[in-house]
């Protein structure tokens, strides 16, 4: 089943948001700067220039934590590369805020 991501219409343009839980090695990795390519089952439509919304999961507790953005910068989901059905996305830190 291919999952939509959220759209927020912006003074800036649209902007697609993927919610997507991140084990807490894989999120300190990529907060810490050391993790720039997030590899993800392909179960959605990715774009260049959407935002992950990637937020801390224990998966022994399932509990959720923190959260950090990053933008999509480039896509690579051609074979021999990459497993079919899996997609690695180049990532930067992006800035946003949302407010409830």
């Amino acid at each position: 089943m291919i999952q939509e991501a959220t759209v927020f219409t912006t003074d800036h343009g649209d902007i697609r948001l993927h919610q997507l839980k991140t084990w807490p090695e894989y999120f300190d990795a990529v907060k810490s700067g050391d993790k720039k390519v997030e590899i993800r089952k392909r179960d959605r439509v990715f774009q260049v220039g959407d935002v992950l919304w990637l937020i801390r999961y224990n998966p022994e507790t399932n509990e959720l934590g923190e959260a950090i953005f990053y933008r999509v910068t480039h896509i690579l989901d051609a074979q021999p590369f990459v497993p079919e059905g899996y997609i690695a996305m180049s990532i930067e830190p992006a800035e946003m805020e949302i407010r409830f």
